[in-house]
């Protein structure tokens, strides 16, 4: 988590970007998926524990097992928050929308 931290206050700097309240739901965002992960992580560990496997080979079993589901979260959650962080928006669209209401 510290790491992932470190990573989205380096990428605003280096960008420029100010620490708004977008920045910050995307932070938050993170550090609960970062937490969620690990706990489900070391859960997994703790179980192979129980069932007798050694601590190294719970570590990589667990690490198996979890990998592509932490991969799939994570990347399902970075090209949700892609367009907020692009500043993608419908108000920069050039078509009006038909909601819109027209003076005439």
């Amino acid at each position: 988590m510290p790491s992932a931290a470190t990573g989205a206050i380096g990428l605003l700097v280096a960008t420029g970007t100010p620490m708004g309240v977008p920045a910050m739901i995307g932070m938050l965002m993170l550090i609960g998926i970062v937490v969620t992960n690990a706990i489900v992580l070391i859960d997994l560990i703790h179980q192979y524990r129980a069932q007798g496997h050694g601590a190294v080979g719970a570590v990589i079993e667990g690490g198996r097992h979890r990998l592509r589901p932490i991969l799939m979260t994570a990347l399902a959650t970075i090209f949700a928050l892609l367009p907020m962080a692009l500043g993608v928006t419908a108000a920069s669209s050039p078509s009006r929308s038909r909601w819109s209401s027209s003076a005439a």
